[in-house]
């Protein structure tokens, strides 16, 4: 096969979207061609439904309005690429450039393995470095022993993945459809394994497969029988796996239709939903590329969408003052309640019929002010190990009036945000600290902005969030913790918020 020559479009049909400070861009971190051998391109003349072509693939990701895309077939098991298709793609890659015409490309393949016959997970490998670093990459570097997908044990698979990582710059590895019974779902024993900690910080909430979530979710359950210990919130579990993970979604198209979360994929028919998409949020006026997307995954700066860009900050504050935001490690102390606000573009409000804070042994439905913001606290009785944020879309009225064909039983849409970890203050000791300089008493998150680097002082910018004096010279503030009323009363006396609406996408 020789490889396809793609044009690229003259206009850029990204989704990206400024909100808040953040700018938020959409992409499918899973999808496949006809190069995967149970895929279809219709061109390659291996498609039994309505596949898209290879050659355009990544026009018909911009017409979808992705802002960055991997492909990621299969490399190991019976429906593994050749070594011919993996390198006409490869080439295909190369020669459309890091970001083709706007759309950032992030290289990934698909692996899956068994342990003594018992299948473990399908998991996604991308890569960070350049197309220059990866140029000499073969189908042999990205498989475990060949075509083989069986291992001796789990650490035998983080062994190929440090090899392959000392070869070719920095991976992750990522599970998908986890909740999946069968053989399908993943085993997070296998990501007890101290170096999971670093190169898998991700897993794929929800895809074509369903939402792993929970086993009775209020939004698409998994098509085969869910496995209750396989789920994300299994992997969550304090008291179980206790695994630090953040939240992406993909399509797992297989007809060459990547983005397509409005479509049923008509190559993989088993597989009854659209699929979903994964939302990366980086400051506003950050450069957004290969790296910056591969960081925003690995720093759990994403959430995923059953397919609407609907942008959505969070914040958790103490007192009033911000403690950290989307995907970030918090410091709160014992018997302190953790205040949730969040916040949507106020022209989308009447799109969004429900916000809820998640945690451990809690769900809490978050007050709206009515325009945009969205308010409440996790932790009363019961300090949290974890929380994260669910959003409720109309999808009805958010896609308007020829609807979206997700195989969802109703028109409901859903973004799940990364979680954030609780831990306890450092004691002040009022010695040195481990570098052996005088302790300050300033610790990790000690910050006014959830978006300001984790060891930056606390500015002090005479806006305590509540009512209550703030003296800038000496950055005192005097507010103390608020109930959900405080909250909602802040919410209603705060400015309007100022920003560009996009409109929903059909």
């Amino acid at each position: 096969m020789s490889p396809p020559v793609w044009v690229l479009a003259a206009s850029i049909a990204g989704a990206r979207v400024d909100f808040d400070g953040k700018t938020f861009y959409l992409g499918d971190l899973h999808a496949h061609t006809g190069i995967s051998t149970d895929g279809g391109s219709s061109d390659l003349g291996n498609c039994s439904g309505e596949c898209g072509a290879f050659a355009d693939v990544l026009d018909i990701a911009r017409d979808n309005g992705l802002d960055f895309l991997a492909l990621t077939e299969h490399v190991n098991g019976t429906q593994a690429a050749d070594e011919a298709g993996f390198a006409m793609e490869l080439a295909a890659l190369q020669a459309a450039g890091e970001i083709a015409d706007g759309l950032v490309l992030l290289p990934g393949v698909e692996l899956w393995w068994m342990i003594d016959g018992d299948m473990i997970g399908h998991k996604n490998l991308y890569f960070r470095a350049s197309n220059a670093e990866l140029a000499e990459l073969t189908l042999e570097d990205v498989r475990f022993d060949g075509e083989n997908e069986t291992v001796t044990g789990c650490a035998a698979i983080w062994d190929f993945v440090e090899q392959v990582e000392a070869r070719w710059g920095p991976v992750m590895l990522l599970a998908h459809h986890p909740a999946m019974s069968g053989g399908m779902g993943t085993d997070w024993s296998c990501h007890l394994d101290p170096r999971a900690v670093r190169l898998s910080p991700s897993l794929e909430i929800y895809s074509r497969h369903g939402n792993s979530e929970e086993c009775e979710p209020e939004f698409d359950p998994v098509w085969q029988v869910c496995d209750p210990d396989r789920t994300a919130l299994a992997a969550l579990d304090p008291g179980g796996n206790a695994l630090h993970l953040g939240f992406i979604g993909g399509t797992d198209e297989h007809d060459t239709h990547p983005g397509g979360v409005c479509r049923r994929d008509t190559q993989m028919a088993q597989h009854p939903f659209g699929g979903g998409l994964t939302v990366a949020a980086l400051p506003e006026g950050a450069t957004f590329d290969r790296a910056a997307l591969y960081d925003a995954i690995a720093s759990r700066s994403t959430y995923a969408t059953s397919g609407p860009l609907l942008p959505v900050t969070v914040s958790y504050r103490l007192g009033g003052q911000v403690v950290g935001g989307l995907g970030q490690d918090l410091i709160v102390p014992e018997g302190a309640p953790l205040q949730v606000e969040v916040r949507v573009p106020a022209e989308y409000q009447d799109l969004v019929t429900g916000v809820t804070v998640i945690a451990p042994r809690e769900r809490v439905a978050l007050i709206s002010d009515g325009a945009g913001r969205y308010l409440g606290q996790v932790g009363d009785q019961d300090r949290p190990v974890w929380v994260y944020v669910r959003v409720l879309v109309d999808g009805g009225a958010w896609y308007g009036e020829d609807g979206c064909d997700d195989g969802g039983a109703d028109t409901s849409e859903y973004l799940w945000l990364s979680p954030s970890w609780l831990a306890l203050p450092e004691p002040d000791t009022g010695g040195t600290d481990d570098t052996g300089k005088p302790d300050t008493g300033t610790h990790p998150h000690d910050s006014d902005d959830s978006d300001a680097p984790h060891d930056s002082p606390a500015p002090c910018d005479c806006d305590c969030d509540c009512d209550c004096e703030c003296d800038c010279e000496s950055d005192q503030r005097g507010c103390g913790l608020l109930g959900v009323s405080g909250l909602l009363a802040l919410a209603l006396s705060a400015l309007p918020l100022v920003l560009g609406r996009r409109t929903p996408r059909a």
